[in-house]
């Protein structure tokens, strides 16, 4: 199909207005589940289920599904169905609750190759915009529930009666606009990321808008008390410095990286709750080491320990697993 063809034009415009609901979802959908209406939680956890199958209609309509990106999900998928169904065969799981778990690992899979193959620079630009816009006022509010009692309404739980992860000192693991705490930390690595970018390329957004969402993701790492955060934004800014480093004219940025974040922690060390989430952060930090170990031992069990874990299951009784989908506690369905 002519990609000047206005019908095909229409359709990938819809395609990314589909995306961008999906986004916008992604992270206000917290929103529903813990503030608006709580009691419809469960069926909430659904809500982007059918954006996800919209997304794919277009997508097919504009000709963005080919084996030669989808092969890989299509060997997963493949896979995961010879996996659920042998679980039903043997009893091991119900028919219900592996389909909820294939819908869990495959239904939103897809959208990685979909919106690679959709959008633009442009629009990635956009998307970038919009999570530096986001970085400022989501700092705020997870100052807040840092702040506020594990009880208070601010840090209520998906679901009526749920609550937040507690951390030390009292203080809970902000959420955010999200269901749980793994949200917030997840999007600010993201808005870091597009900072990094930013700062080595001129002009790609207001300088105000850059530096006051660099502030704001340095000011959330002790607030989220997050080790992972602090682990990927280090490494984040390692890959920044090997880039540059191969290029000679990104040097001059490399520089201005370096001292506008000394100068961000400078500034962000001189206010009274960043100095009390820091020494959360320590405290959750010595308490975790002595649970897990130093951070080699750490960042081995949390990244190989996966992996061995899961070849050590093999031939196990339990090799087949625990029925997929059985981590379900939307609904139980047996």
């Amino acid at each position: 199909m002519p990609k000047t063809n206005t019908k095909y034009q229409r359709r990938l415009l819809w395609l990314k207005r589909w995306i961008w609901v999906y986004f916008w979802l992604l992270i206000f959908e917290g929103v529903l589940r813990k503030w608006i209406v709580p009691s419809l939680s469960g069926p909430l956890l659904l809500v982007r289920d059918p954006v996800a199958v919209m997304i794919y209609i277009q997508a097919y309509r504009c000709q963005k599904f080919s084996m030669k990106t989808m092969w890989p999900f299509a060997l997963l998928a493949a896979g995961m169905f010879l996996l659920a169904s042998t679980q039903v065969v043997l009893g091991i799981n119900t028919i219900p609750i592996a389909i909820y778990g294939l819908r869990s690992y495959l239904l939103h899979l897809p959208l990685i190759f979909v919106i690679a193959d959709t959008l633009t620079s442009e629009d990635l630009h956009k998307f970038g915009r919009w999570l530096l816009f986001l970085a400022i006022p989501m700092t705020i509010l997870v100052l807040a529930q840092f702040r506020a009692g594990a009880g208070a309404w601010l840090n209520a739980g998906a679901g009526e009666g749920a609550a937040q992860i507690m951390s030390v000192g009292g203080h809970v693991r902000p959420a955010g606009t999200f269901s749980y705490d793994i949200g917030p930390q997840n999007l600010i690595v993201l808005t870091f990321s597009f900072v990094l970018y930013a700062l080595m390329r001129k002009g790609t957004y207001p300088t105000w808008l850059v530096y006051s969402a660099l502030f704001a993701a340095v000011a959330s790492v002790p607030i989220l008390g997050s080790r992972t955060v602090l682990f990927t934004m280090v490494i984040l800014g390692a890959f920044t410095l090997y880039s540059g480093m191969s290029h000679a004219a990104r040097l001059a940025g490399l520089v201005k990286i370096a001292a506008v974040l000394l100068l961000a922690g400078f500034i962000a060390i001189q206010l009274p709750f960043f100095r009390d989430a820091v020494g959360t952060m320590e405290d959750r930090w010595q308490q975790a080491s002595r649970a897990e170990g130093n951070v080699g031992e750490v960042l081995d069990e949390r990244v190989l320990g996966n992996v061995e874990g899961g070849l050590q299951s093999v031939g196990q009784p339990q090799g087949l697993g625990g029925g997929m989908g059985m981590g379900i506690n939307l609904l139980r369905l047996q």
